[in-house]
């Protein structure tokens, strides 16, 4: 006897889910490969202030992170200010899952998502693709309710 929210519900919900989110993410990489690559070239003007995000990102200081690249956003323009609103997205929204806000991190991880899909595979001197592809698996396990995957690390390419 199946009861609504049984585990056959849940999986079959979940399951709807991840194949929603997989054919989101194939348009965005049709999308990605639409952009110039002339956008991979960043010519950011606070680069330390950019470097030391990346590192409080890896070291999973996500709330560090968000408050520096933030510095770094204010000063930008076009692409590479699109770009670091999806960076600062995806840290807030690991820092929103720190603190139990699961609601807030599935958003923002959708927001930052859709901005970093924007970009190129490779922007700013780190592998995007990575990137996009680790807050695909985090956006699916909260969708699902599963268990988390391992933080990202910001991988750079230079």
């Amino acid at each position: 006897m199946n009861q609504p929210g049984g585990a056959k519900e849940n999986y079959q919900r979940c399951a709807n889910r991840f194949l929603e989110l997989k054919s989101t993410r194939s348009e965005n990489v049709l999308l990605r490969r639409n952009v110039l690559h002339a956008h991979s070239i960043l010519k950011i003007v606070n680069a330390d202030g950019y470097h030391r995000g990346i590192r409080l990102f890896n070291a999973r200081e996500f709330y560090d992170a968000h408050e520096v690249w933030e510095d770094v956003w204010r000063e930008s323009e076009g692409m590479e200010k699109q770009f670091l609103q999806g960076l600062i997205q995806a840290a807030v929204a690991f820092h929103h899952h720190s603190t139990g806000n699961l609601a807030g991190a599935y958003s923002l991880m959708e927001r930052g998502r859709k901005n970093l899909a924007a970009c190129p595979q490779e922007f700013g001197g780190i592998n995007v693709n990575e990137l996009l592809e680790s807050l695909s698996h985090w956006r699916t396990a909260l969708a699902c309710g599963a268990a988390t995957p391992a933080h990202p690390v910001i991988v750079r390419v230079v």
